[in-house]
C-alpha cells in the first residue's frame, strides 16, 4: 500500500477515529524517538515555504460534510426533546 492509498483510506475514517490514530502515531514516534536514546526535542522552526506546503497538503483534510447547526437549529431541537420527554 503507498502513502497516498494510505491517505486517502484515512480521510475516509470519522473523525474520531482520525483523532487516534493521530494519536497513537505520536506516541509511537515517541516512544522510538526516546527508545534510541535521542531525547532532544523534535521541534524546529519550518520556514514560511515549508508551512505553506504542510497547510496545502492538509487543506480540507477536517472538512465536514454538512456545516455546524446554527444556535437556533440547536435550540429548536432541544425544545423539541423537552416537549416530547414532558408530555
Amino acid at each position: 500500500m503507498t502513502q497516498q492509498e494510505i491517505y486517502r483510506e484515512v480521510l475516509e475514517l470519522p473523525l474520531q477515529e482520525r483523532k487516534e490514530l493521530i494519536k497513537r502515531l505520536s506516541q509511537n514516534l515517541e516512544f522510538e524517538n526516546t527508545e534510541n536514546g535521542s531525547n532532544e526535542s523534535t521541534e524546529k522552526e519550518f520556514s514560511t515555504k515549508e508551512k505553506k506546503a504542510a497547510y496545502l497538503r492538509l487543506r480540507g483534510a477536517l472538512k465536514m460534510d454538512n456545516p455546524p447547526m446554527t444556535k437556533e437549529e440547536v435550540r429548536e431541537i432541544y425544545y423539541e426533546r423537552l416537549a416530547e420527554k414532558y408530555k
